[in-house]
This record gives structure tokens, C-alpha cells and sequence, in this order.
């Protein structure tokens, strides 16, 4: 798996859609709000680049918004490039 590398918050988009098809509510709960104040991000965002460049979150939305009320600049981020990426990437956030 990849290293982690920061990426501006600015230049990532996020994801329309969820894997049921609602649309995404970059929504932030207050306990997310109030760890990610204290800690930081721990969980690189999974991100994937469009046939154009552009950036879009596949997993973690909540995160980048966030990172974006809190005024944080630049998030972990690991591009993923397969559904078995993907799936590597949240055994390993299980593992830890």
C-alpha cells in the first residue's frame, strides 16, 4: 500500500454519489468535528483522479468537510486506483 501524501482540501471534490446512490451531504457530526479539532485526520482520505485531473474523494467526504470547517489546508490522502485498492486500504484501517 501507498504512503499517505497531503493534499490541498481545495483541490479535492467530493464525491456526488455514495455506493446506494444518495447523494452525499458533506454533513459532520459533532464527535467527528471535535476529533479530527484534537487529533487530527488518522485515516488518509481514499482519493481517485478523473479522466480530466480532477480529484474526488471515494472514502471520506465527512472528513474533507471537516478539515474544511476547521480551516485545515491539507489532509492525508492515498490514491486508490481499484475496488481491491480500496478494499486493502480499509482492512488495514481495520488492523489498526
Amino acid at each position: 500500500m501507498q504512503a499517505a501524501e497531503l493534499i490541498q482540501t481545495d483541490s479535492l471534490h467530493y464525491k456526488t454519489e455514495r455506493h446506494d446512490g444518495e447523494a452525499v451531504a458533506p454533513w459532520v457530526p459533532q464527535d467527528m468535528l471535535n476529533s479530527i479539532r484534537s487529533l487530527g485526520i488518522v485515516n488518509p482520505l481514499l482519493i481517485s483522479e478523473d479522466w480530466e485531473g480532477e480529484l474526488y474523494v471515494y472514502i471520506g467526504n465527512q472528513r474533507l468537510a471537516a478539515a474544511r470547517m476547521l480551516g485545515i489546508g491539507q489532509v492525508p490522502c492515498r490514491f486508490v486506483n481499484s475496488q481491491e485498492e480500496v478494499e486493502a486500504a480499509l482492512a488495514e484501517y481495520d488492523d489498526a
